[in-house]
């Protein structure tokens, strides 16, 4: 009789989805693996391109289409080679050539077999270029001739006399027929929704099972991520999830603090200029708390664990007073779109940071603001939601800092009484101005005029209070001239980085400032 301790097992529910099979990649693995592919601009872009790249995960390979096509164009070559190599392919030659050639065939099926009586590699490489339809009255015509010169046998032994291990000349055009038509349908599937094209079945007949199971897992895998939760939408127009953007914004914020832990190793403090509050609750003490303790709530948890008498004190025990920040911030991150921040790749740094930031302030500091802008020929606000799909400006020209210092400015004018910062991230300099009457004018290279305007639009801000972080990912003279200029006429700060560096510099800079 099985013993049960009921009293002493622990369960962990979750919800089902689908991954509990085991025999697909689970989504949650899928959405942190494709998530600069998802944040490019495009998900349905990204589906495809995971389902022709293939997938891996830890020790799990899902193989993709691109695969497929590399096995079957290996098979395909040891087959030609095979075949021109086979002697009993000039056995057939030489029994063609005793029955009298090609005399009372087809046209076209008399040329294949004077090729094939010629040259045999020649032929053996001409027919594999035959699709299924134009190689079969040639492998009728073979059993034919062949049938004519050995009638005491069935098809089953003119087959094997082709080869005593039965993989025969017209074997190996049959299963070059498989490979062709494998490759036809490999080659229909244009999207993720055109999978079903490819038969499971004739993989595992011509490439063998470590190939259909590795397509199967690819295809069972992508199908239970769009059917996760994770993205909204059908086929070309899928989104993320609001769930699916807050989980891809928690992970990029812990990559970026663990980097800082890094960088910053040994380094305790804990520089902030924010007020802090008590507000009478206590929790356990995390590294880097100031250690404002909860006299009674320590002393307790060391008596539960058994400390004895004297009481002794562990960092486990330590349980501190939670603190309010008595200021609040509103901080609006506008990010340039112009078109070479795009083909640069300097887009995707910038939306990971936003999606960092933004899991940064809805842990730490969740009674702040962070406002999102784009900006190029003008400035506009954006959503969280939007964030994940956001492309340059295909159709705006030039790059106009001014609108976006104007943007930041009127918004968080609405703010007042909060700590105001606009981070203004760009690659260049002012190639576009509003005039006083709102039209906007383009130049390239940057003008008086644009440059006059935008420095103008800099004093406001500093009028007004707002503090202005000029982050440029550019190490060019005249862009970090301008960033300097810029920074000062604001009395704000600048930050000259990299796009693998943005996060850890803005979020070090964030928290400094809170």
């Amino acid at each position: 009789m099985e013993d049960r301790q009921t009293s002493s097992s622990r369960y962990r529910y979750s919800a089902w989805d689908g991954s509990q099979d085991g025999a697909i990649i689970p989504p949650a693995d899928l959405l942190t693996l494709l998530s600069d592919d998802l944040l490019a601009g495009d998900i349905d872009r990204a589906l495809d391109r995971a389902l022709h790249r293939g997938l891996s995960v830890d020790d799990i390979d899902a193989l993709g289409l691109d695969d497929l096509r590399d096995m079957l164009r290996q098979q395909r070559r040891e087959l030609i080679e095979a075949i021109a190599n086979d002697p009993e392919l000039q056995r057939l030659v030489d029994q063609l050539q005793k029955q009298g050639g090609t005399q009372g065939l087809d046209a076209d099926l008399s040329r294949l077999l004077d090729a094939l009586t010629a040259n045999a590699p020649s032929a053996a490489r001409m027919i594999s270029s035959l699709d299924a339809d134009q190689r079969f009255p040639l492998d009728a015509a073979l059993r034919e001739r062949l049938a004519d010169s050995t009638r005491q046998l069935d098809s089953d032994d003119i087959n094997l006399s082709l080869g005593g291990d039965g993989q025969g000349l017209l074997q190996q055009l049959a299963r070059l027929s498989a490979l062709d038509d494998l490759e036809q349908q490999v080659r229909r599937v244009r999207r993720v929704e055109d999978v079903h094209a490819v038969d499971d079945q004739l993989i595992r007949q011509v490439l063998g099972d470590h190939a259909a199971d590795g397509f199967q897992l690819m295809t069972a895998s992508l199908q239970a991520f769009t059917d996760s939760g994770y993205l909204r939408g059908g086929a070309g127009q899928r989104q993320l999830s609001a769930r699916a953007i807050r989980i891809i914004g928690d992970e990029l914020l812990a990559k970026t603090l663990e980097r800082i832990s890094a960088h910053r190793a040994g380094d305790r403090r804990t520089p902030a200029t924010g007020q802090h509050e008590l507000t009478g609750a206590s929790r356990p003490y995390r590294f880097g708390d100031p250690l404002t303790l909860d006299l009674g709530s320590t002393v307790m948890q060391a008596v539960r664990r058994g400390a004895g008498v004297p009481v002794a004190l562990t960092a486990a025990d330590f349980t501190v007073f939670e603190r309010e920040d008595s200021s609040r911030a509103a901080t609006m991150l506008a990010i340039d779109l112009s078109r070479s921040m795009g083909e640069r790749g300097y887009l995707l740094a910038a939306k990971q940071l936003a999606l960092g930031l933004s899991s940064l302030v809805r842990q730490r500091y969740p009674r702040d603001e962070l406002l999102l802008a784009g900006f190029s020929d003008t400035a506009r606000q954006l959503t969280l939601a939007e964030l994940p799909a956001l492309n340059w400006d295909r159709y705006g020209m030039g790059t106009n800092i001014q609108d976006a210092m104007r943007l930041a400015r009127t918004t968080l004018a609405t703010h007042r009484g909060m700590q105001r910062t606009l981070i203004l991230l760009t690659d260049g300099e002012p190639t576009a101005h509003r005039d006083q009457e709102g039209r906007v004018h383009f130049h390239q290279p940057p003008g008086p005029e644009a440059l006059t305007a935008t420095y103008a639009e800099a004093h406001r801000l500093s009028r007004d209070g707002i503090h202005l972080v000029v982050c440029v990912l550019s190490q060019y003279f005249q862009v970090v001239t301008f960033a300097q200029e810029l920074t000062r006429r604001a009395a704000g700060d600048l930050i000259i980085t990299s796009p693998d560096e943005l996060s850890e510099a803005l979020t070090l800079r964030f928290g400094q400032s809170r």
